[in-house]
């Protein structure tokens, strides 16, 4: 631990301890919120993206440090280990290409189509997939109405998974 972050610390503890009036628990937060009367975590993710959207920085920054955790403002990284850069390069090439695909001219709307696998999102998937998706619903409807245990939904995702393989 730096001295730096030590003292960081330290100083947290203390304004623990000014505004609750004790020591701070195994329980409590580090970082808290000040207008709480109990100790209560700050939503530091929120505070991050908010400071991120008012320094107009590109959307994938924010969509990298919500993905990652780490927060890659300059272009120098060359403190962080290889990995946290390869894990951060590949959030921004992810979000780079979701933008990509949702730019794709018979894609479905937000409103038909609301996955958050990145790896449908860069998919091609079109108005026309989505059609073929709700027809299988539909034709399985009869099924399901019958009363479908989970065992066979589980069987039927399986099958679905291995004939798209």
């Amino acid at each position: 631990m730096t001295p730096e972050i030590r003292d960081g610390l330290l100083k947290q503890r203390e304004a623990f301890v000014a505004k609750f009036g004790r020591e701070p628990g195994p329980n409590d937060p580090v970082f808290f919120d000040p207008s709480k009367d109990t100790p209560t975590p700050i939503d530091m993710e929120a505070d991050v993206l908010a400071a991120m959207s008012a320094a107009n920085l590109p959307p994938e920054f924010a969509y990298a440090f919500i993905k990652t955790g780490l927060l890659g403002l300059g272009k120098d990284k060359s403190g962080w280990p290889a990995d946290r850069v390869r894990e951060w390069n590949a959030a921004i090439d992810e979000y780079r290409a979701i933008e990509a695909a949702s730019k794709q001219p018979d894609r479905p709307t937000k409103e038909e189509w609301n996955t958050t696998i990145p790896e449908l999102l860069v998919s091609p998937f079109t108005r026309n997939d989505m059609a073929q998706v709700d027809e299988c619903i539909r034709a399985i409807a009869p099924i399901e109405a019958r009363g479908m245990t989970l065992i066979t939904r589980i069987e039927l995702a399986a099958l679905f998974l291995a004939s798209a393989c």
